[in-house]
């Protein structure tokens, strides 16, 4: 399965949940088979048709019986079946298996009648040839009489037990998000457990073409319309040409604006405490680092003022408005020159990156090892992609960048294959949420385990 799902709701896609988190909501009943769901937020299909969700087998089919005293039930259709066969429902009584469609019972099909007491024909009594018989009435013996079974009504008592109804759908409701940075889920696979507890808040649920369950979207601190994520696969860097930065003239420190002290606050609200702000001069892009804590173990490395500038559109749901985000166990000054290097090309460039896009560094990105580039990709922290929904600029929500250092052979299988075959691979070889300069190339791995 993916790692992340998203449930259609009436104000958009959700927040995305992981895969046990998506298969406790089905065994609780809480997302139904016609739900809505996606993994990538555009493309979108029922529920019951994705592989390995529990949802419980469907009611068998119950009816009710109309007697005089009013309507029985409900009977399954072998209890009916086996209530016609002893003859205490006959063909005629009218049977519903909605309350509002009647229709008599010989017309449903599986239910068999004890066939009808037939009478005796009368006999008569024959005279001696030589005499000619007076002329009588014949007189008939007494057939035995039809005596007819019990209607329904008379033997319905408490002996004769109602199946329960399914029992009505438990309406989802999304708690408040909390005023502290929610913990770090791990970014390691698990195996799905049903039950299990999860730290990742209950999405919405589902509505438009599919059925749905109400559940409210948490309220924006600036209203952003959340847009709906297109397929990372499709949106790779056209162009794979290695980028540079060429030196810039030395510009005025730019005065931080409203949008910029509403990024911050909700970097702080999110993140932590923070603990460095790095700044170049020749730099319009600042670099937070928010040291871990108890709350939140792992140091998050993020940009801000990459958003102060509108990206070239490029068609779809992708924002122009975007920072970059990186996470690790220590803030590392080559982290920090990796998030400069990567907003100063793309300012100087003029071009656009967003969720499924790569980029082409030309050189190892830390001095040594195969890691010469990045993909951008939805943070694996539920909270932080929910930044989107909080922070806005000029009515473009603020898309947050989760940088994830590549090989060279990793970026051409994203390009055959697609950002989703990627995260199986991540899935597949334990790769983490911490940022790790001398991971081994994947693809290499994958080949050693064949050969």
């Amino acid at each position: 399965m993916p790692r992340h799902w998203f449930l259609k709701t009436k104000n958009g896609p959700s927040e995305p949940i992981t895969s046990k988190t998506l298969i406790r909501l089905v065994t609780a009943g809480k997302i139904k088979p016609g739900s809505g769901v996606s993994a990538d937020g555009e493309n979108w299909f029922k529920a019951e048709s994705i592989s390995g969700l529990p949802f419980p087998k469907a009611p068998p089919k119950r009816y009710w019986v109309r007697t005089r005293g009013g309507d029985a039930g409900p009977f399954t259709l072998p209890k009916l079946a086996k209530l016609a066969a002893a003859g205490r429902i006959k063909p005629a009584v009218m049977v519903s298996s909605d309350g509002k469609r009647w229709k008599q019972a010989q017309q449903i099909s599986g239910l068999t009648f004890p066939a009808s007491p037939v009478a005796v024909a009368p006999k008569v009594k024959k005279q001696a040839p030589p005499e000619r018989p007076k002329t009588a009435d014949p007189t008939a013996d007494q057939s035995e009489a039809v005596i007819a079974s019990p209607v329904l009504e008379d033997i319905v008592s408490p002996a004769l037990p109602a199946e329960l109804p399914s029992p009505e759908p438990i309406a989802i409701a999304e708690p408040a998000e909390a005023h502290v940075p929610v913990s770090l889920p791990d970014p390691a696979p698990t195996a799905v457990e049903p039950d299990a507890a999860t730290d990742t808040p209950v999405p919405d649920t589902v509505v438009a073409s599919t059925p749905p369950a109400d559940l409210p979207s948490p309220e924006p601190t600036a209203i952003a319309e959340p847009n709906v994520i297109p397929d990372p696969s499709a949106m790779l860097a056209e162009d794979p040409r290695p980028l540079s930065v060429t030196p810039r003239p030395v510009t005025p420190r730019p005065r931080i604006t409203a949008a910029g002290f509403l990024r911050e606050a909700e970097f702080v609200r999110r993140f932590g405490a923070r603990g460095h702000v790095d700044r170049s001069d020749n730099s319009s892009v600042a670099v937070h680092v928010h040291p871990a804590s108890a709350v939140r173990p792992a140091t998050t490395i993020v940009t801000s003022g990459l958003s102060d500038r509108a990206m070239p559109s490029t068609g779809g749901s992708t924002s122009s408005r975007c920072e970059l985000v990186l996470y690790a166990d220590r803030p590392a000054p080559s982290y920090i020159e990796l998030l400069h290097c990567i907003a100063e090309t793309t300012i100087q460039a003029g071009s656009s990156i967003g969720y499924g896009s790569t980029y082409e560094h030309g050189s190892p990105l830390f001095g040594c090892g195969e890691l010469n580039g990045c993909l951008f990709m939805i943070p694996n922290i539920p909270s932080d992609f929910a930044i989107r929904n909080a922070v806005s600029i000029e009515q473009n929500p603020l898309h947050m960048l989760w940088v994830v250092p590549t090989t060279s052979l990793e970026r051409a299988l994203i390009a055959r294959q697609g950002v989703a075959v990627f995260c199986q691979w991540m899935d597949r070889f334990g790769h983490g949420l911490l940022i790790d300069p001398d991971r081994p190339c994947m693809v290499e791995r994958a080949r050693a385990t064949i050969h």
